[in-house]
């Protein structure tokens, strides 16, 4: 009999409570089993968590860690996979239905040189309704460049450095590499949390025009949840930064 390709979810949270039930929601029923470790909130991600009823969930409260703490709970996660591979989530991430299935469809079909999976971001600008122009993503995987991210390890790799600058496949393996020409839906510039604390990685605030997204094309977990609209004072700082901003870009 031949063996079935599988992935486990890895994800790690911090005061999400504004979009982590979209983000688990939108990819558990594609999912093998899902870890998620809480490491200190003080909004409701915990509470909204254990609200989503799913045998493929595995949540734990770890309390606040360091950022060589973070590092040794994402290898925690990995020697607690029994799947071919991993898939990481953030609190901030939001999938389509079709463009998850189609991206672990891919991820699981690789040939054994290949140790991860990367694709495009939709990295949103001021709301869900909008999103950052790829041209003003400055990230470089495999020869690209854009609003990328690797998003599916083969189980078979650690993770070294400090967090938030961890890595878990050499950048210099391109090889080792391969490219989804999909998408998901990146909140990393919105506000993630109900109340005024830190949250997971990098999170500046950006002004942005940005592309005003097909409403068909939004994540399904949405659907009946409608969500804030940028409002008139970021339209305006926006409309006086975007254009410099696409004239630095050139330059």
């Amino acid at each position: 009999m031949n063996h079935k390709p599988t992935v486990t979810g890895h994800c790690l949270v911090k005061n999400e409570d504004r979009f982590v039930w979209f983000a688990i929601n939108s990819v558990l029923p594609y999912l093998d089993k899902l870890l998620i470790y809480d490491t200190g909130s003080v909004d409701r991600t915990v509470e909204i968590i254990k609200s989503i009823n799913s045998p493929k969930i595995i949540f734990e409260e770890k309390g606040a860690v360091t950022a060589e703490g973070i590092v040794k709970l994402r290898n925690e996660m990995i020697a607690r996979t029994k799947t071919d591979w991993f898939f990481l989530l953030d609190g901030d991430e939001v999938w389509n239905f079709g463009q998850i299935k189609d991206y672990l469809d891919f991820t699981l079909g690789q040939p054994k040189n290949i140790l991860a999976t990367f694709l495009h971001t939709r990295n949103c600008a001021g709301d869900v309704y909008h999103y950052r122009d790829e041209s003003s993503g400055r990230y470089e995987i495999a020869g690209r460049r854009g609003h990328l991210n690797i998003r599916a390890y083969r189980q078979s790799v650690r993770w070294q450095g400090v967090y938030p600058l961890e890595w878990a496949v050499d950048s210099a393996d391109q090889k080792a590499l391969a490219f989804f020409a999909g998408y998901y839906w990146h909140l990393t510039h919105l506000r993630r949390s109900s109340v005024p604390a830190p949250t997971m990685g990098f999170r500046k605030h950006i002004y942005d025009f940005g592309i005003a997204a097909d409403p068909k094309n939004l994540p399904e977990v949405f659907a009946n949840h409608p969500q804030p609209r940028r409002g008139f004072s970021y339209l305006a700082i926006a409309l006086l930064e975007t254009p410099l901003k696409k004239i630095k870009r050139k330059l």
